[in-house]
């Protein structure tokens, strides 16, 4: 890609993320030899946010036991996929004749495929989704929510730390703008994209995003960048073939029998009706490769059996991307309809045989309200100024949201709060007893009520499944020693 001046200017927010700062040169040692990229690409492995990925749920919890990759191990995988993608000459060969004559930087790649999951809070979607509905509820109505991919944007540009101080990772434009695979604010979001509620950036975080995306004031989506689009197809592929295997291993999906599957069961695993049958010709022509495998068996043979089966998938899968470019979009990189169905069907898989499960359906409503209970502990710790409650990466913001929240006098509960305790719901904590009106959380003026619950969203967000679980129990009054010891006993 044709290197533009502005592409490895740095985001230096002002201290309220309201507003910012640039430098090319973020005061680097004189004897530093790497480039702007390779710093950020470096800069991202050593954060304690991509650290924290060791602890977090990708599709089953670290505390399932089952031996399953993380967010940390998956990210590194894309990682290394990505770079590859990047380097593909056939891949590259597939650029349009109207596209850009641009090519994509490693290390810009790289950086994107480690930050892509650092937004992710513990347990998964299932912890995103309840963020979500917490932040939106008619208590808060906060426009924003929560999005995984948004919060990632969140933690580069506000939440990390850079070892010189200050608030943010400081990286390049171009880094950020790479790692903006739904380049747009939710209210510019694609028609498309709207089911499952996908945006790049909260609005609460347009000045960086606005930086990102070499926009003017009011920009709300760009097109997607070239670095963005591979980084988010190595995603989809690395997601659709480790997932699968893993669960294999496990012993919760057998593979040999995918064979035996009508087009309808397969159909129904992929969510998908073709109206060609020759669209699962992609998913035929790879059915060959499940041949034999009935039972894992942790042996030398059976680990390498694993580790070429996936060699040949991932081979197979990147073979059949293109590029795809146009003004209003940007990038895509593609994979054909046969392809694209198949990739649907072993996602399917995991979703059909672990995700949609009795066993993990249990656990993740145990899930939901643990997320749930630490929320509410967040928001309400501010407004009875237990600051010590917070993790001391977050405990100035509490500090001083708390003294603001003491000094602004306590509005009358407004007329949504005023029908909502009537009706005994408490949205904050619906397993809680029936919220009273004088309830001194709804009490808060509107503003500061949805700052707190910003607040809140990313201090859960930030702990690892092993922190959250562990925290529900010091709530319940309870050490973690003697929780375990409980389960031991039961």
């Amino acid at each position: 890609m044709p290197v533009d001046a502005t592409d490895g200017t740095r985001w230096w927010p002002a201290p309220d993320g309201s507003a910012r700062v640039s430098e090319v040169n973020d005061g680097r040692d004189e004897d530093d030899s790497r480039d702007p990229f390779v710093r950020d690409r470096d800069r991202l492995l050593y954060t304690d946010e991509f650290e924290r990925l060791r602890g977090v749920t990708q599709v089953v919890s670290p505390t399932e036991g089952i031996l399953c990759h993380d967010r940390h191990s998956h990210s590194l995988r894309v990682e290394q996929l990505a770079m590859r993608m990047a380097q593909n000459p056939q891949l590259l060969a597939t650029r349009p004749n109207d596209a850009p004559d641009e090519a994509p930087d490693l290390s810009v790649v790289a950086a994107a495929a480690l930050a892509h999951d650092l937004g992710h809070p513990p347990f998964g979607h299932v912890a995103e989704e309840e963020l979500d509905a917490l932040l939106r509820q008619p208590i808060i109505e906060d426009e924003d929510g929560f999005e995984g991919n948004a919060q990632s944007f969140r933690i580069l540009t506000r939440l990390a730390a850079h070892r010189r101080g200050g608030r943010g990772l400081r990286l390049t434009r171009r880094v950020l703008r790479a790692t903006l695979k739904y380049p747009w604010l939710s209210p510019a979001m694609p028609a498309r994209y709207e089911k499952h509620r996908k945006y790049g950036a909260y609005l609460n975080d347009r000045a960086a995003f606005e930086f990102a995306i070499r926009g003017h004031a009011g920009a709300e989506r760009a097109p997607r960048s070239l670095e963005a689009a591979i980084m988010d197809a190595a995603d989809a592929i690395t997601y659709s073939v480790h997932d699968l295997l893993d669960f294999f291993r496990a012993g919760l999906i057998d593979l040999g029998r995918l064979q035996t599957l009508t087009p309808e069961e397969y159909d129904a695993i992929a969510r998908s009706r073709p109206k060609n049958a020759g669209v699962r010709n992609g998913l035929l022509a790879i059915m060959p490769l499940f041949a034999g495998f009935t039972r894992y068996e942790d042996s030398l043979a059976g680990r390498s059996d694993v580790q070429q089966l996936t060699s040949r998938l991932i081979t197979t899968l990147v073979g059949r991307h293109a590029l795809r470019w146009n003004a209003v979009d940007g990038w895509e990189v593609v994979p054909d309809p046969e392809t694209e169905y198949a990739m649907d069907f072993l996602k399917g898989l995991t979703r059909r045989y672990v995700i949609d499960s009795d066993t993990l359906a249990v656990t993740q409503v145990g899930h939901r309200r643990v997320v749930r209970r630490l929320f509410k502990l967040y928001i309400r710790s501010l407004v009875e100024r237990e600051h010590r409650v917070f993790p001391a990466q977050f405990r100035g913001d509490a500090e001083q949201l708390g003294r603001e929240i003491r000094d602004t006098p306590l509005d009358a509960a407004d007329e949504t709060t005023t029908e909502l305790a009537q009706q005994g719901v408490d949205s904050i904590n619906v397993s809680a007893p029936p919220v009273r009106s004088d309830d001194p959380v709804l009490r808060v003026p509107k503003p500061l009520r949805i700052r707190a619950a910003r607040l809140a969203a990313d201090v859960v967000a930030s702990l690892t499944d092993r922190q959250a679980l562990s925290l529900n129990l010091r709530v319940s009054g309870l050490l973690p020693q003697d929780g375990f010891a409980g389960q031991r006993d039961a």
